[in-house]
This record gives C-alpha cells, structure tokens and sequence, in this order.
C-alpha cells in the first residue's frame, strides 16, 4: 500500500531546496513582511516573534505572515514579497482563511488590480522551483534598503 504523503510536504520536496536553505529563505521573507509593517522583533526564548499593527484592523498584536496564494499549492510564491501580509492571529485565522469576496477586495484595494491579476497569473503557472540564490539575494537587498534609515 502506497504510502500518503501530505500537500505541503511534496510542496516542500518539490521545492528542490535543502531544509537549512527553506529555513533561511522563510526567516528572511519573514523578515520583509514584518519590517514592511513596521513591526518590532520580540525575542522570547528560542524563538522570535514580532509585534506591530495588524495590515488587516490596525490592532496592535503578536503579528502572523499569512500568504494571498497558500504555500502548499504555490510552493514557488512562497517567498515572494507580493505574496504576504503581517496579520493578527484573529485577522488570520477568523477573517482571511474564511476566504470569500471580502478578503479578495481587500487585497486589490491594498496592492492594486494589476499587482493582484500578476501576482494570481503567476500562481497559476506552476513548475518552476524556486532559485534559492536569487531568492536570497532579493530579500536581503530589500531588508537592507528598508532599514537603511532606521539606523
């Protein structure tokens, strides 16, 4: 009997990336999507949260990544900067994994019809993996440029 294996682990395996790289690539994308919120990084223990205003009902919140185009069925978008918002854990969970009319207007009135139409193109064309080289270099850049002037 063949053995099930779930969407998001064949995802993860068809990314072609080793598990330090994903890990890298997701800390750093995590890192773009929070400090684009303007977000505070809270270090509790071993692990790192971040605290900001929720992009969704502008509470002030422990914040979530959550992605327009979801992980296991666009593994290659899973970094994307277009493709992720700082939300609360209600907004996340209660509000935009209902999904529905009014999340999806609430997308295309925070980035634009174009940038939504691109960004929905680009999850329907599916088997490229993700270039982790490139990847890496993108979110590091745009960390950079958003923190230049906070120093």
């Amino acid at each position: 009997m063949k053995r099930r294996v779930g969407l998001r682990r064949r995802s993860l395996a068809r990314s072609g990336l080793s598990r330090e790289d994903r890990d890298e690539l997701r800390d750093l994308a995590r890192q773009v999507c929070f400090i684009r919120a303007n977000c505070a990084r809270v270090e509790v223990g071993n692990s790192v949260m971040w605290y900001g205003r929720c992009e969704h009902c502008r509470k002030s919140a422990y914040l979530q990544w959550s992605h327009v185009e979801p992980q296991g069925r666009c593994p290659h978008l899973r970094y994307d900067p277009d493709n992720y918002y700082a939300l609360c854990w209600f907004c996340h969970f209660q509000w935009w994994h209902k999904g529905g009319s009014e999340v999806e207007a609430w997308i295309r009135q925070h980035i634009g019809d174009a940038a939504r139409d691109r960004l929905a193109l680009r999850a329907r064309t599916r088997g490229h993996r993700v270039d982790y080289t490139a990847t890496r270099m993108l979110l590091t850049m745009m960390i950079r440029d958003m923190t230049k002037g906070a120093k």
